[in-house]
């Protein structure tokens, strides 16, 4: 995954829910007679996106830093390339893009808000997005600490104590994100 590709496919991704967003709020908020507005609108309102992509998030750098203190610096091999490919960067991929599909909506609400008048709450949605773009960018940077030749230079020597800290700081870092978000 290279951070090229990663940002191609967040914005292929994220532009079109950015406009799925932006017509479902307008037309909720100008259908006010549909049955299941109420139910619409909680899903936009509630935080439970963000704490499935937090999940993801945590579980991305908890993986990654079990795959540096287990095997460090050492030759890779078919096999680890596969638990690098389907346990690493599987949840990766998924995170960034489940980034990429909330940022597009909560851009879409944000913008939806500050047209009918909501000025600050579409400036604290529109800073939440850019708190997805903030995790998606680390969900790389955890798979490419490990990756070949990306970020390698950087932790050269000292791969299974960045193994261990990753360990730690993940509980740390979701505790702290579920707190915030």
């Amino acid at each position: 995954m290279d951070f090229k590709q990663i940002t191609i496919s967040f914005g292929k991704e994220a532009i079109p829910f950015l406009i799925w967003g932006l017509l479902l709020m307008l037309a909720i908020e100008n259908l006010s007679f549909l049955p299941f507005k109420k139910e619409i609108e909680d899903v936009f309102f509630e935080s439970a996106a963000i704490k499935t992509i937090c999940v993801l998030f945590s579980m991305v750098i908890l993986a990654s830093g079990l795959y540096l203190l287990i095997f460090g610096a050492s030759e890779v091999v078919w096999w680890k390339e596969l638990i690098v490919q389907h346990v690493v960067n599987a949840p990766a991929k998924f995170g960034i893009t489940f980034s990429a599909v909330a940022f597009g909506l909560f851009n879409g609400l944000a913008i939806a808000a500050a047209l009918s008048g909501y000025k600050s709450g579409a400036i604290h949605v529109f800073l939440m997005s850019l708190y997805l773009v903030f995790i998606a960018l680390i969900c790389w940077m955890a798979t490419a600490v490990i990756a070949n030749g990306q970020l390698k230079s950087l932790i050269s020597g000292s791969e299974r104590i960045v193994g261990i800290v990753m360990i730690v700081a993940s509980p740390l870092l979701l505790w702290l994100v579920l707190k915030t978000a």
